[in-house]
């Protein structure tokens, strides 16, 4: 167990994949995935476009990633929709922001990360760079990802923001049910694994 209150991000995958063997019919939560969410994507077909799912196996293997934690991010950040766009300015597939992209060297970044394989790699870039940073952490790297280093660094572990901490227990839970499963069908119950 961390100082944090989390467990290891070891600990953590290994609750999700023995949970998802045993009740996948009921992982993950309802409370991190709402339960009138668009149904999740087929694992292997991305909501149908096996272009972007075959793009971000590609990516995520340029850059050292598993292709289910990408998937497992891009799920959370887009639910696979290109064109998003948040409240704060992240944009498509891995929500990354233009300042963001800007300092990886991408040109004109407000357009160019409305192009997926543009915002695949420049997620998969910055991801590489916070795992790089926090070896063997794989919840402080997704912390960052979403809160920011300055904040993971502030906190010297995952930030007590609820928004924080239910994106990294999100994200690892697809990351655990990407892993386990090669046809999720979405999930619609409330039980949890504890």
């Amino acid at each position: 167990m961390l100082e944090t209150g989390w467990p290891s991000p070891r600990g953590q995958l290994d609750i999700v994949s023995t949970c998802g063997r045993m009740v996948l019919e009921v992982w993950p939560p309802a409370r991190v995935i709402p339960p009138d969410a668009a149904p999740m994507p087929d694992v292997g077909s991305a909501r149908g476009d096996d272009g972007v799912s075959r793009l971000i196996d590609e990516v995520a293997a340029l850059y050292g990633h598993e292709a289910p934690l990408m998937k497992a991010i891009v799920r959370v950040e887009s639910n696979f929709d290109v064109r998003a766009v948040s409240r704060k300015g992240a944009v498509g597939l891995m929500q990354v922001m233009p300042a963001t992209a800007s300092g990886l060297g991408v040109a004109d970044p407000a357009i160019r990360l409305l192009e997926p394989g543009v915002n695949l790699r420049a997620g998969a870039r910055h991801l590489r760079t916070l795992r790089d940073r926090y070896p063997q952490r794989l919840d402080l790297a997704l912390a960052a990802y979403n809160a920011g280093e300055g904040a993971v660094q502030r906190w010297s572990g995952v930030p007590p923001y609820p928004e924080t901490r239910r994106y990294v227990e999100s994200v690892l839970s697809w990351y655990g049910v990407y892993q386990d499963s090669g046809a999720v069908r979405e999930r619609r119950s409330i039980t949890r694994c504890s």
